[in-house]
């Protein structure tokens, strides 16, 4: 079977796509793991780094993949990055995610908020966050 030029490059583009995935999410799980022996700013930037290198590639990332991402980077970024990176993906578009384990994220465009809800420690917990405007 041979396949023709665009169905390869897209068949490579979309495993970059998921390697890119699944490098944060590996880099996440390392920074849950480590966060007591981290100062703030090595959390802040190792998780922007790699949620910037998730996006920056030439296929789109699912949405579940985002909201993957999102409640895991959300441990270790300020609350306005995370609502910058999550308005960045979305957009004006009011937006809820769903996960086969429960887990959710719903972007609210007209509000600037995110809402993160997920299961740890055998209880739900729901996190509200919001850009925040300095006068």
């Amino acid at each position: 079977m041979t396949t023709t030029h665009e169905t390869a490059v897209a068949a490579v583009e979309q495993a970059i796509a998921s390697a890119s995935v699944a490098r944060a999410l590996a880099v996440f799980d390392a920074l849950d793991a480590n966060a007591d022996h981290l100062t703030e700013y090595d959390r802040y930037d190792y998780s922007l780094r790699e949620w910037n290198l998730m996006v920056d590639v030439d296929w789109p990332i699912p949405d579940e993949d985002i909201a993957r991402a999102a409640l895991r980077a959300a441990a270790h970024l300020p609350e306005h990055t995370m609502v910058d990176l999550v308005d960045a993906h979305f957009g004006e578009a009011d937006t809820a995610v769903r996960l086969d384990d429960g887990s959710y994220l719903r972007w609210m465009p007209a509000d600037e908020t995110v809402i993160l809800s997920f299961t740890a420690g055998g209880r739900t917990n729901v996190v509200v966050l919001a850009r925040t405007v300095t006068l």
